[in-house]
């Protein structure tokens, strides 16, 4: 009996070390992944508008997408962590990067429900949104 409770005990310590982001909370992946988010968004070039982020683990991004009718589908990962000599990437709790194919690039940070960030188009355009967590997009 001592045995299995010795080898349970290093089965969960190798879990926690081998995964950084289980020792972090999650990745912001976790986070994000499978929930739909209710938004506000507000342009440089054009009026404000409400929006629906999606975000799923398929998609053009090798970590995780979103998808929304407004300005398209993103390919994503968590921003990097550690230090420029030991860089652990993908693996930010908190926040995220996304892309789309034109170019236009969004940032943003998770807090509890909610989402929140800026973008920038190729052409210089910019956008900031605010959301919570809603209803599918679909």
């Amino acid at each position: 009996m001592a045995r299995s409770a010795s080898l349970l005990m290093i089965a969960m310590l190798s879990v926690c070390l081998s995964s950084p982001s289980a020792v972090a909370g999650g990745s912001c992946q976790a986070k994000l992944v499978g929930k739909s988010f209710a938004c506000n968004l507000k342009f440089s070039n054009g009026p404000a508008t409400t929006d629906c982020f999606e975000f799923n683990a398929m998609g053009i991004s090798q970590h995780f997408s979103f998808f929304d009718d407004t300005i398209g589908n993103f390919g994503c990962a968590c921003d990097t962590t550690g230090s420029f000599k030991s860089p652990k990437y993908d693996s930010s709790p908190n926040s995220f990067e996304c892309v789309d194919d034109s170019g236009t690039q969004i940032n943003g940070k998770v807090k509890g429900d909610k989402i929140s960030g800026q973008g920038t188009d190729i052409d210089g355009n910019s956008l900031t949104y605010t959301c919570k967590v809603g209803l599918s997009c679909g």
